[in-house]
């Protein structure tokens, strides 16, 4: 697993009750990956009915969405960042391209720095 990978993994919903299966981006580092038996994960949903300005909309048409593996359109749900253990990551579905990991990064810098 790396910074940049898309996976599917189980979220608990804020209620801490439920849980559902669903795509994250991994935002943590191997170098954290390699102290801890957890990683950083960014959710991301095909409910895209109100995108926020804080978040990143990832469109079909976009020449970098097949590398994410995603099936639908869907949206980087950048204030929902969640540290979760390592294992409860399903599969790897694909990969944000360096351009979509810098716009990532500069939302959370615009978001919480």
């Amino acid at each position: 697993m790396k910074q940049g990978d898309i996976v599917l993994i189980t979220f608990p919903f804020t209620n801490l009750v439920s849980v559902k299966v669903r795509p994250a981006l991994v935002i943590s580092k191997p170098k954290f990956h390699a102290k801890s038996e957890d990683a950083i994960f960014i959710m991301i949903t095909s409910n895209i009915n109100h995108i926020r300005k804080e978040e990143i909309f990832l469109k079909r048409g976009n020449p970098n969405f097949a590398a994410t593996g995603l099936k639908k359109e869907s949206v980087i749900r950048i204030p929902k960042i969640y540290c979760l253990a390592k294992i409860l990551a399903k599969r790897n579905l694909g990969s944000a391209s360096p351009s979509l990991l810098k716009e990532v990064k500069q939302k959370l810098k615009d978001l919480f720095f």
